[in-house]
């Protein structure tokens, strides 16, 4: 398969956004904006008009196309001209599906005529050239099949395409409404709202809600149901019409397209009492160049209703179309949303003008006409716009997220300084702690016990300290600090997909609040930086004097204690010299009662600051330099930390930027 373009702030300048919609296809142009910070682009958007001789919709053509061996495809109504219809042209309509290769008869002709709008869009935008745009499509969100999106991704890229991606049809009306204030749908998508997108195959469903992942499901309600119902009900009872389409079947598109014009002018009308009347002459339809054309030309051809809901009685009794679209919104709700309640829904697509569907919607789901709310432009262009927006976003996040990750990796020795001040202070409290309980407890013990009993007992309650949770609390309340810059540099990214949304503060809660996360990041390590740091806490009680060294060996981390002992046991004895102290350690068996307990913690404790700060001190400078003294080295800890953070900063960005991303496949 060929690659997908990827966006390149050196050549590209624009995304066009491409709707090949089953029923009818869109096109919008948006500039990418390089150079403007992310909350300052204007985000300028236009509808293509890829139909200029459509006075009423001329930014949108009939997904339609005709082939003739050896000549340039039509589309649109011109698939439908006298020289087509009146030769072996291929004519088809409403033929987009879900693809099953690339070879398929419908999979060449949606090709084909993805090529052959590409080609008009060309024409049409002066300022595209061969290298300085980009193209993203959409697709049905029914299409969750890996393989059908590649599929379908082949097809754009066959038919000449720049192709940078696609994305769900809901998404992108989506992003449409939320960068549309016109649209007044972003408040309701803080709580949790739907994107409502019917079209004339499919119905689409998105459920978006602040800080979630958006929930997409795709239903096969296409209002070209109601065409075929017209069609066969009404078209096709004609005995005329019968006989057309038995000798000359290319008629039978054209007709199925006159039985959707029938309905789009029906469900126009704001009088629901007013009578529907799409009756027409077969002359309107038959070529002029037809054998038949004589004979029929003065067909009457009738299609009436006393009125819209005359029309909706038909659907129900012959397709059930507006029971079925209610239970698909209850399927929906029931099955998909995990209890997630609907605080407002945005209707989308060409069909969602029908009057039929705002009420469909309201009563299923209990809302408020205020409540459902439909594109105030131009539901047809929604997806179109959408999926430009959603290009630029994609290509300027792209390029944003790299350079935040490239900035957020030079930060990575500002995360280990702070460990170094958090793990430090932390082991010195509650290893401190521990020595004062023992103190405590050694001063009042109703036993007479001698100080190598006391060197026990705080030997015992220190070798049961959690050094791995010491470890984990530390990174955890590193990770929490976050440098500011990281900040800046996710919310201006998140601006770009949510406007008005930002991290306060930069806290990736979900990852923090678990430390399984953080065990996860830091795999096989964690061990090792267990015995590394405790290991350091050891040493550092080597630099006291020489007189205390092999005290501090024998006893590993609880030198500091033992740096106050044999003072104590200095003053306590009243020993003036290094000599007698020496033999007064000998001393240290005898059992003691309970005054000489307490005079000897007295004293101990007014030693506490002193060797406390020492020891912190020691241990920064542990955790400051290379075993070998080598500046061009880490520390050991620091070299198993530092890609812990870099880990922590990548799962961090793409945390907070994938809750408001809608993602380019």
């Amino acid at each position: 398969m060929a690659e997908l373009i990827t966006p390149n702030p050196n050549k590209h300048q624009y995304i066009v956004g491409i709707d090949f919609g089953h029923g009818e296809t869109s096109a919008a142009i948006c500039p990418i904006e390089w150079d403007t910070p992310a909350g300052e682009a204007e985000k300028k958007v236009t509808d293509i008009r890829i139909n200029p001789v459509n006075t009423g919709n001329e930014c949108v053509i009939v997904s339609a196309i005709s082939l003739i061996d050896g000549q340039k495809p039509q589309i649109g109504t011109n698939a439908f001209g006298a020289e087509q219809l009146e030769s072996k042209a291929k004519i088809r309509i409403c033929f987009k599906q879900a693809p099953q290769s690339v070879d398929g008869e419908k999979e060449l002709l949606m090709t084909a005529f993805m090529h052959a709008v590409y080609e008009k869009i060309r024409e049409i935008q002066n300022e595209l050239t061969n290298d300085n745009h980009i193209v993203y499509i959409a697709r049905p969100s029914g299409w969750t099949d890996e393989k059908q999106k590649s599929l379908y991704c082949q097809m754009a890229i066959n038919a000449g395409i720049p192709l940078g991606g696609l994305t769900s049809e809901s998404r992108a009306a989506i992003f449409y409404a939320l960068n549309d204030i016109q649209t007044g749908f972003k408040n309701s998508t803080e709580q949790g709202a739907i994107v409502f997108d019917l079209g004339s195959s499919t119905l689409d469903l998105t459920y978006i809600a602040k800080g979630k992942q958006p929930i997409d499901y795709g239903y096969p309600r296409g209002a070209s149901l109601i065409d075929r119902v017209i069609y066969e009900d009404n078209i096709l009872s004609n005995n005329g019409v019968k006989r057309l389409i038995e000798s000359h079947p290319q008629y039978d598109a054209g007709l199925l397209f006159k039985a959707r014009e029938i309905k789009e002018s029906a469900y126009k009308k704001t009088n629901p009492n007013s009578a529907v009347d799409g009756s027409f002459l077969l002359r309107t339809v038959v070529a002029k160049e037809c054998d038949l054309y004589s004979e029929l030309k003065n067909e009457f051809v009738i299609v009436e209703y006393d009125n819209i809901d005359d029309l909706n009685k038909s659907l129900e009794l012959r397709v059930q179309y507006i029971t079925k679209l209610s239970q698909s919104l209850i399927d929906f709700q029931n099955n998909h949303l995990n209890g997630e309640k609907i605080y407002g829904v945005f209707l989308t697509g060409g069909a969602s003008r029908m009057g039929f569907v705002a009420d469909v919607v309201q009563k299923t789901y209990g809302l408020s006409k205020d409540q459902v709310k439909v594109d105030p432009h131009n539901p047809s262009l929604t997806i179109s716009r959408g999926i430009a927006l959603l290009g630029c976003a994609d290509a300027l996040s792209n390029q944003l997220v790299e350079k935040l990750r490239d900035k957020a990796h030079t930060m990575i020795p500002l995360f280990y300084d702070n460990f170094k001040t958090i793990v430090t202070d932390l082991l010195i409290t509650n290893i401190w702690d521990i020595v004062m309980k023992q103190m405590s407890l050694f001063e009042t013990s109703t036993k007479d016990l001698s100080i190598n009993d006391f060197k026990t007992m705080i030997n015992e309650a220190v070798a049961k300290y959690d050094y791995e949770q010491a470890i984990l609390s530390s990174i955890q309340k590193t990770l929490q600090d976050s440098p500011e810059e990281l900040r800046n540099g996710l919310n201006e990214i998140i601006s770009i997909f949510s406007p008005g949304s930002e991290i306060r503060p930069v806290k990736m809660e979900k990852l923090e609040a678990d430390l399984s996360k953080l065990h996860e990041i830091i795999q096989g390590s964690l061990g090792q930086l267990a015995h590394s740091i405790s290991s350091g806490v050891s040493r550092s009680f080597d630099s006291f004097d020489a007189a205390l060294i092999g005290l501090s060996r024998m006893f590993g981390f609880l030198g500091m204690a033992i740096a106050g002992l044999i003072v104590i046991v200095r003053k306590a004895l009243n020993e003036a010299s290094a000599k007698k102290a020496a033999a007064a350690t000998k001393d240290m068996g005898i059992k003691r009662n309970i005054k000489e307990r307490k005079d000897f913690i007295d004293s101990l404790h007014k030693l506490d600051e002193d060797n406390k700060e020492k020891l912190k001190s020691n241990i920064i400078n542990f955790l400051t330099e290379d075993k070998d003294n080598d500046p061009k080295h880490l520390p050991d800890v620091q070299q198993i930390l530092d890609p812990v953070f870099c880990k922590y900063v990548d799962k961090f960005v793409d945390e907070n930027i994938n809750n408001v991303r809608i993602p380019i496949e």
